[in-house]
C-alpha cells in the first residue's frame, strides 16, 4: 500500500510565496444640502513565486509499477492595479417624487507579467521516496507574456421614490477597453478594444 503522507512533489524544490499589498483612499465631501462628491482610489501589487512537482502517472519503464513519473514547473505572475472612481451625487424633491441621482466616472489600468518555466523531474519511488535534485539546466520557458489593460467608464443612476411605498431605479453604464498583450517568446503582439 501507498503510504497516506506520501509526498509526491519536492521538498527541496516546491515553495510558494505570494507578496500582495494595495493601499488607497476613500474621501467624501458634502458640498451643500444637495450634492455629496467621492473619490475612491486604489492602487494594487501581488507577486507570486511558485515551484511545484507533481505526478504526471506511472513511469512506464518500470515493471513494478512503483515508480511516478514526475514534471516541475516554476511559475512568477505579477500583477498591478490602479483604480480610481469620482462620483457626484444629489438628493432632492421633484413634486410629488424624490431623487437620489448618482453620476460619476472611473477608470483603470492592470499591468501584468507571467513567465513560466516546465522540465522534467526525477522519477519517485512511491514505496520508498529518495527525493532527488532538480536540474534545472533541464528546464525550458514555456511562457512569457505581457499584458496591459485599460478601462474607463461613465454612469449615470436615478433613484426615484413616490407614493412612499415605489421606488424606481433607472440607470445606465458605458465602457470603453483597451488590452494589450505581448507574446515575449512567439514575438506576437495582439490588441483587442
Amino acid at each position: 500500500k501507498i503510504s497516506p503522507t506520501l509526498f509526491t512533489g519536492d521538498p527541496n524544490f516546491d515553495h510558494y510565496k505570494k507578496t500582495e499589498w494595495s493601499v488607497g483612499y476613500a474621501l467624501e465631501h458634502q458640498l451643500d444640502s444637495v450634492w455629496t462628491v467621492r473619490q475612491k482610489l486604489r492602487y494594487m501589487h501581488l507577486a507570486l513565486n511558485n515551484n511545484a512537482v507533481y505526478g504526471i502517472g506511472l513511469d512506464p519503464t518500470d515493471p513494478s509499477d512503483s515508480t511516478m513519473s514526475r514534471t516541475a514547473g516554476i511559475f512568477n505572475p505579477s500583477y498591478n492595479r490602479f483604480t480610481v472612481d469620482t462620483q457626484g451625487q444629489a438628493r432632492f424633491s421633484a413634486g410629488q417624487t424624490s431623487h437620489t441621482v448618482l453620476l460619476g466616472i472611473d477608470f483603470q489600468r492592470q499591468n501584468m507579467h507571467d513567465p513560466e518555466w516546465s522540465g522534467q523531474a526525477p522519477g519517485l519511488n512511491m514505496f520508498n521516496p529518495v527525493y532527488q535534485p532538480i536540474n534545472l539546466s533541464t528546464f525550458t520557458q514555456d511562457q512569457d507574456t505581457w499584458q496591459r489593460l485599460r478601462q474607463i467608464g461613465v454612469y449615470l443612476q436615478d433613484q426615484v421614490k413616490f407614493d412612499r411605498h415605489w421606488v424606481l431605479v433607472v440607470g445606465g453604464r458605458q465602457d470603453s477597453t483597451s488590452i494589450h498583450s505581448e507574446d515575449q517568446i512567439l514575438k506576437r503582439n495582439r490588441d483587442q478594444n
